[in-house]
């Protein structure tokens, strides 16, 4: 609501500048949480957001104080439509097999994809050792005996 309200006071000449740049920024956020998109799928999901932006512009002040939620909904809405699928992908899983544990909720949850790329990043640049998985596993066994 506070991004939609800030983009109606941007000045016309501003906004036409800006907003491509923008849109194609918060895809590329979401491309990273949520996996890559085709170019046509980026073009139609930008065409829709700037559909709400512009709408959400040409509104008065009053009419956009009572339509303010719904529009920030809609712009978030293939995010939410995103994450209501994972969710029931979770039930399906869970009926099948009982429940997942807590590594496949941990993996399933949509936050961790940036910050499994950060650690990455963070273990090709040298800033983090990776984990030696056999060590764990030996002192692991040395502390069981």
């Amino acid at each position: 609501e506070t991004h939609l309200a800030n983009l109606r006071r941007i000045p016309e000449k501003a906004f036409d500048r800006m907003i491509g740049p923008l849109l194609d920024e918060l895809l590329k956020g979401m491309e990273l949480r949520f996996g890559k998109s085709t170019e046509e799928e980026r073009k139609t999901e930008k065409a829709r957001m700037l559909d709400v932006i512009e709408r959400a512009r040409a509104m008065s002040d009053e009419e956009f104080q009572l339509n303010k939620t719904p529009l920030a909904k809609e712009i978030l809405k293939t995010h939410d439509e995103f994450i209501e699928s994972v969710h029931g992908f979770v039930k399906i899983i869970s009926k099948v097999t009982g429940g997942l544990d807590k590594t496949g909720t941990f993996l399933l949850n949509p936050r961790i994809v940036p910050l499994l790329e950060k650690r990455i990043e963070l273990m090709k640049s040298g800033g983090l050792a990776p984990t030696d998985l056999d060590a764990l596993t030996a002192d692991n066994a040395a502390g069981a005996g």
